[in-house]
């Protein structure tokens, strides 16, 4: 596994143990997310069992935050709750990652309803292109 999935793998960890409910659903998705990138279930597993600070994120690319940013948005949505530490969570790193928090309220109100092209499609009219 390389470096920036392992990093998007630990943030999105964190993301779904900040409300201190590791939903099933959440689980589920996270291992969808890492196995189709390529990581092995046994090292997803031991990184769900012994979670580390994603730290910076500077690393990524663009197109990898925003990618990131919904893949966020949808272990957030996961369960059926937005709890309240999840969403604060994603506004602390969409601001690490140089967005608006009004993108986070746009993934969370249509992350659900919008096929991810047109989802990506509208994160990057409302977020705009980088400087």
């Amino acid at each position: 596994m390389d470096y920036v999935l392992r990093k998007q793998i630990s943030l999105l960890i964190e993301l779904a143990l900040s409300d201190n409910k590791f939903d099933l659903s959440e689980k589920a998705y996270l291992m969808k997310f890492a196995s189709s990138r390529g990581a092995k279930n046994s090292e997803i597993a031991r990184m769900i069992n012994n979670p580390t600070p994603t730290g910076s994120l500077e690393m990524l690319n663009w197109m990898q935050k925003i990618e990131l940013m919904v893949s966020c948005g949808k272990v957030v949505v996961a369960d059926g709750v937005i709890e309240p530490e999840e969403q604060t969570f994603m506004y602390e790193v969409a601001k690490k990652m140089g967005f608006k928090k009004g993108v986070v309220d746009y993934l969370l109100k249509n992350v659900d309803s919008m096929p991810e092209k047109e989802l990506k499609e509208g994160f990057l009219e409302f977020a705009g292109q980088p400087g």
